[in-house]
C-alpha cells in the first residue's frame, strides 16, 4: 500500500561556525557589538560558569558564541534568523542564546547599579552635578523612557502608553557620568512616571532620609523636599534663571537615554518580547557608557522591586 503525502524531513547538516573574535579586526567587532573585543571577553568571563553546556552534544554553543549571538541582537535588533547568519547556526539557537544571556546578566543587576550610598561617592556625585549649572546637593537626575514591545496576550490595555504603542515604563537615574544608579524596570506602559517612583524602594529611602541629598526632575513628577521640579510659569527673574540650571542639569538623564537607546536598536524597534528583561542593555550601558570598563562594587542583598521582569521567562 503506497503512503499518501510522505513527510519530508530536511537533512540536518552541521554548518562550520564562524567565531567574530577571529573573523573581526578591533573596529568591526567594536561596531558590530558595540564592545570592544577585551570586554566582550570580559563579559564572558563574567558569565562562563551560568553560560557553560554540560556535554559537547548537538556541538553545543561556546560561552563566547552565545555572548555575541546576544550582543548582536541587542545592538542591531534584527530578526534572529539574520543575527544566527552571521556564525552560522539556527534561528532558534539564536532565540537560545539570547535568553540564556539574557537572565544571566539579570542575576547581577543589582551588583552594577548602585545608587551612591557612601558619602565620598555622594560628595563626588555632587561636585559633578553642581558643575554643570550651579545646581547643589544633587544625587541625581530621574526620568522615565518607555522600551517598545510586541503586544502581549495578556492585559493588552495597560501596556499601551499615551503615544499609542505597547512598551514596558522604565525609570532611571544617573549622575553627571552618564552612569546608571538607579533603574526600575518592570511597570506596563500605561503607568506614569510618578507613580512608579512612588513604587520605588528610593522614593521610601529618601522619604525616610536615609539619603543626605536631593534629586531633579521634571513637572511631571511631584514636588518633594528632595525632589526638585520645575516651574510651571516663571513669574520672576530667580525662578527663570532656577528653571534654566534645572532645565541645564536634568538634561543629562535625557543624553543618558538617548545613548540607551541609539546603541541598543532594539530598545526601539519593538523586536523584543513582553517577557524579554530590557533591564539587561540598562547593565550594559552601565558597563559600556563612555568606554567605561566593568567596575568591582561591593556586592549587596538585592532589591525586591527594583527587580527583573522575567514574565514568561521564569
Amino acid at each position: 500500500m503506497a503512503i499518501k503525502n510522505p513527510v519530508l524531513r530536511r537533512q540536518h547538516v552541521l554548518r562550520e561556525r564562524l567565531n567574530p573574535l577571529d573573523k573581526y579586526d578591533d573596529v568591526d567587532l567594536h561596531s558590530r557589538f558595540r564592545f570592544p573585543r577585551a570586554e566582550i571577553q570580559r563579559i564572558t568571563d563574567l558569565l562562563a560558569a551560568d553560560l557553560q553546556h554540560q556535554t559537547d552534544r548537538n556541538s553545543a554553543l561556546s560561552p563566547s558564541l552565545q555572548v555575541c549571538l546576544a550582543l548582536r541582537y541587542f545592538a542591531t535588533g534584527s530578526f534572529q534568523n539574520l543575527v544566527g547568519d552571521s556564525i552560522q547556526v539556527q534561528k532558534s539557537t539564536v532565540c537560545r542564546a539570547i535568553r540564556s544571556v539574557a537572565l544571566s546578566l539579570c542575576q547581577r543587576f543589582n551588583y552594577y547599579i548602585k545608587f551612591p550610598t557612601q558619602p565620598e561617592q555622594q560628595n563626588l556625585t555632587r561636585q559633578k552635578l553642581h558643575q554643570i549649572a550651579g545646581f547643589p546637593d544633587l544625587l541625581g537626575c530621574v526620568d522615565g523612557t518607555h522600551a517598545r514591545i510586541k503586544g502581549p496576550k495578556n492585559n493588552e490595555n495597560d501596556f499601551v502608553n499615551r503615544k499609542g504603542y505597547y512598551s514596558i515604563n522604565t525609570q532611571i537615574v544617573c549622575d553627571a557620568d552618564l552612569i546608571i544608579t538607579n533603574a526600575v524596570i518592570k511597570w506596563p506602559g500605561a503607568k506614569h512616571d510618578s507613580f512608579i517612583l512612588k513604587q520605588s524602594s528610593l522614593w521610601r529611602d529618601f522619604e525616610a532620609g536615609r539619603y543626605h541629598g536631593r534629586l531633579l526632575g521634571d513637572s511631571g513628577y511631584p514636588l518633594r523636599k528632595w525632589l526638585m521640579t520645575p516651574y510651571l510659569s516663571p513669574a520672576s527673574v530667580s525662578e527663570q534663571r532656577y528653571n534654566s540650571a534645572h532645565t541645564k542639569t536634568r538634561n543629562v538623564v535625557e543624553q543618558c537615554i538617548g545613548v540607551l537607546k541609539n546603541r541598543w536598536a532594539c530598545l526601539q524597534r519593538g523586536f523584543i518580547q513582553t517577557s524579554f528583561p530590557t533591564l539587561i542593555l540598562l547593565y550594559i550601558l552601565r558597563i559600556n557608557v563612555k568606554s567605561r570598563q566593568i567596575r568591582s562594587y561591593l556586592l549587596r542583598p538585592p532589591i525586591l522591586d527594583e527587580g527583573v521582569f522575567l514574565g514568561h521567562f521564569q
